[in-house]
């Protein structure tokens, strides 16, 4: 199997099609894969497999992947050096004086591993903090899950959070266990199949970021085979019910 047959493989578990029905203009972003996370499974499952891609959220498409792996640089309208988080307005056209992020992920949908700290999954998508305070919880697996959440909405707040690693947005807790980011009100939720997170601006950010993850290259490849994980109709309302919680807390949180 040469190296390209090896990709489409990974690449059409996630699709959901056969290998041979992937062509350069195949689609491969969250418009035809349904959730942000299997989407960064997918690129999981290539950097095991040997092909490791960093800011991949700007590829669209199959040539466009090659075409990285190839070596091609970042486009630069899609990926800046340096990333201003420009301030946002305190209040928005309708008056609300908030600009909310709301993210629902399927706990299932992670991947479980034998070492948090060195798959590349969780070493691009956590910090060292964030990925020792998760293993120390009896179900780490929940708590990372509520920490992409946080992290995908405020990223709803804020395209700008788009064009960095999600390693290089940290969430920290207070004693008390409640999650903070600069700038947010945080409020996360989860039962034991889903986990909600919510992300409310309070003013606005002026922070700068860089775009230059520190992530120390796979050393050792490992072979895998993607699974596409299983999806319960029966989570839609626990989903719902945990996200109203959240938002309903938050933003109590908030006025009070």
């Amino acid at each position: 199997m040469n190296v390209e047959e090896k990709i489409k493989k990974i690449i059409a578990v996630f699709l959901q099609k056969e290998p041979s029905e992937i062509s350069s203009s195949t689609l491969i972003n969250t418009s035809v894969i349904p959730g942000s996370i299997l989407i960064h499974r997918m690129y999981r499952e290539l950097s095991l497999a040997g092909f490791p891609i960093e800011n991949y959220t700007a590829i669209n498409t199959y040539g466009e992947l090659l075409n990285r792996l190839n070596g091609s640089p970042i486009e630069p309208e899609k990926l800046s050096q340096v990333i201003n988080i420009m301030p946002i307005s305190a209040a928005d056209k309708s008056g609300s004086g908030m600009e909310i992020g709301i993210d629902i992920e399927n706990i299932t949908n992670f991947p479980n591993v034998n070492d948090y700290r060195e798959d590349p999954f969780y070493k691009t998508h956590f910090t060292a903090n964030e990925i020792s305070y998760c293993i120390l919880k009896p179900v780490p697996i929940e708590s990372f899950a509520g920490l992409f959440c946080l992290k995908e909405a405020i990223c709803k707040t804020n395209e700008a959070f788009r064009k960095i690693s999600f390693n290089q947005i940290e969430i920290t807790h207070t004693p008390e266990g409640k999650p903070i980011y600069p700038g947010y009100g945080l409020s996360v939720s989860h039962t034991k199949e889903v986990a909600t997170g919510v992300a409310i601006i309070k003013g606005s950010l002026k922070e700068g970021f860089t775009t230059s993850p520190n992530i120390e290259p796979i050393k050792e490849v490992t072979t895998t085979t993607a699974t596409m994980p299983n999806k319960s109709k029966s989570t839609k309302w626990i989903a719902i019910l945990a996200l109203l919680l959240a938002i309903a807390t938050l933003i109590i949180e908030i006025v009070r």
